[in-house]
C-alpha cells in the first residue's frame, strides 16, 4: 500500500485564539455591564446575574471554535495500517484495527471512529483527517476505503 500524507490548515492556533478573544470579550462586557448596568434587564435583576451567565456563555463559544479548529488542523500520515497524527507539539499512533469506521459529512474533514474499548489519547479526542481540497478528499476516502474501512451515517 502507498503511503498517503495529508496537512491541515493551522487554524488549531487560530482557533485557540480566536477562543481566547471571546472569553475575554465575555469576561469585558461582563465586568462594564456589572458596572453600568445591563439596558435590557429590569432594574429589579441584579447586574451580577448578567455577569455570571455571560461567561458560561463565551465559555461555549469558544469551545465549538476550537473543535473546529481542530477537527481541520494538523497532519496525518497512512501508512500500511497504521495512522500517525501531528497537531502542533501533540502526535499519536492509531491501528486500523482500532477503528470502526469513518464519516464524511463535513467537507473539510473525514472523521475516524474508534471501536468500543479501543484505547483513547487526550490530545485525540476525536480523530480527524484534514481535507482542505476536493482532491484531497478523494485520496483520502479511497484510501480507508482500499483499507476495508467501513463508512459510516
Amino acid at each position: 500500500m502507498t503511503r498517503l500524507v495529508v496537512a491541515g490548515t493551522r487554524t488549531w492556533d487560530s482557533g485557540l485564539r480566536a477562543a481566547g478573544v471571546c472569553v475575554l470579550s465575555g469576561l469585558g462586557c461582563s465586568i462594564l455591564f456589572a458596572e453600568q448596568g445591563v439596558p435590557w434587564l429590569p432594574r429589579s435583576v441584579p447586574p451580577e446575574l448578567f455577569v455570571i451567565a455571560s461567561l458560561p456563555l463565551a465559555a461555549a463559544i469558544a469551545l465549538v471554535i476550537r473543535r473546529r479548529g481542530i477537527a481541520c488542523a494538523g497532519r496525518v500520515t497512512l501508512e500500511g495500517d497504521v495512522l500517525e497524527f501531528e497537531r502542533s507539539l501533540w502526535r499519536a499512533r492509531v491501528q486500523l484495527s482500532d477503528l470502526a469506521g469513518y464519516r464524511d459529512g463535513d467537507p473539510d474533514f473525514v472523521e475516524l471512529i474508534r471501536r468500543r474499548g479501543a484505547r483513547r489519547s487526550f490530545f485525540f479526542p476525536r480523530l480527524t483527517i484534514p481535507t482542505c481540497s476536493e482532491e484531497a478528499r478523494v485520496q483520502v476516502l479511497r484510501a480507508l476505503d482500499a483499507r476495508g474501512l467501513e463508512r459510516l451515517e
